[in-house]
């Protein structure tokens, strides 16, 4: 076998060949992300197929669905038992596994979760909502694109203003200005409830580049 040794045997550098096979597998990566950022990117639509909210870029259904159609994915849902199970004392939870599929092989996974409380009891809702999460997951997972998208508006940190000064507050006309962008802009119905659903807690300032980024949306 073709192999090296380094400092005295503790770390052992196999096949060359397998080295070559995933430097290059590496390299193929970076070139594809590079690709998706300067020429996919462009392509996806601000308030369609994604949403930026609190300077984060929240990756959208119509936008996973183009990514996915771009890289030649099949999807694939199952009960997610083990989280289930894992968390029997969350009442009505409902968690699914999304597999990547690419020529038959196997490229990736996800997982999604909801309850039937955040979903007003509507058991259809909650499981189209845990299935559309685990897709969203699988497809930002498999892509490397987490450091592009959040997996969802529900990923979106909170802020821990413990040991932070108190920021100012949305304002009532940046609050009413919003809703009118969000409802106009904004064409899903469940991406426009989770919008108008996260303008109480945004801040003056939030709420200012939130505006500015719906008004230059054509």
């Amino acid at each position: 076998m073709n192999t090296q040794t380094i400092d005295k045997g503790m770390v052992r550098l196999g096949d060359t060949e397998a080295l070559q096979s995933f430097k290059q597998g590496v390299d193929d990566m970076l070139l594809r992300r590079s690709y998706f950022i300067s020429q996919v990117m462009p392509k996806l639509k601000e308030g369609q197929d994604y949403y930026t909210i609190k300077g984060k870029k929240s990756l959208g259904k119509s936008g996973c669905e183009k990514i996915a159609g771009i890289f030649n994915f099949s999807a694939t849902f199952v009960r997610d038992n083990d989280t289930m199970d894992a968390f029997k004392s969350i009442p009505g939870l409902i968690a699914y596994i999304c597999t990547l599929y690419r020529d038959d092989k196997i490229v990736g996974q996800g997982r999604g979760a909801s309850t039937l409380d955040k979903n007003n009891g509507d058991p259809n809702k909650t499981i189209k909502m845990s299935s559309k999460s685990a897709f969203i997951d699988a497809v930002i997972r498999t892509t490397s694109l987490a450091d592009i998208f959040s997996q969802d508006l529900e990923d979106m940190p909170t802020n821990n203003t413990e040991n932070v000064p108190k920021e100012v507050p949305i304002t009532d006309r940046q609050k009413e200005l919003l809703s009118v962008l969000i409802k106009r802009h904004v064409h899903d119905g469940e991406e426009k409830g989770k919008w108008l659903t996260e303008i109480p807690n945004m801040t003056k300032a939030e709420a200012s580049d939130t505006i500015s980024s719906f008004i230059g949306i054509k």
